[in-house]
């Protein structure tokens, strides 16, 4: 398991190896830490950042009885204690094109982190819009 500052630090570094073919592409790139955005001329964009994943590290206990089945129950209780880890990190991927908004799937997280199959994905999601 990697924590996000060590993976933010190899994002970084990757990110860093992809900016001048990027720069081709795109009108505007930004790169900040473990983050990148790329503007089109029209406007469209890809966002692509590394975040702390809220909803696996924290761990909303249920107060009293209509709290504990709101939250689903013993079933879903005892899967968010499985999926809990404080350390938890996540990719959000973001586009916008022709004025839609859209949240993609990225992956890696804390478990399954990768830098080869990261530089394969960053490739394949951003020399295409």
């Amino acid at each position: 398991m990697i924590s996000l500052e060590e993976a933010s630090k190899e994002i970084s570094e990757i990110i860093e190896l992809f900016i001048p073919e990027l720069e081709l592409n795109y009108a505007k790139v930004e790169h900040c830490g473990a983050s990148i955005v790329c503007a089109m001329e029209n406007g469209d964009f890809i966002k692509l950042q590394a975040l702390p994943d809220s909803s696996r590290n924290t761990l909303p206990l249920p107060m009293n009885n209509k709290d504990y089945q709101s939250h689903g129950g013993h079933k879903e209780l005892i899967r968010k204690f499985d999926s809990h880890n404080p350390k938890a990190w996540c990719f959000k991927l973001q586009k916008k094109s022709s004025g839609q908004n859209y949240e993609v799937h990225f992956p890696g997280n804390e478990n399954s982190w990768n830098s080869e199959s990261f530089k394969n994905e960053l490739r394949k999601t951003f020399t295409k819009i």
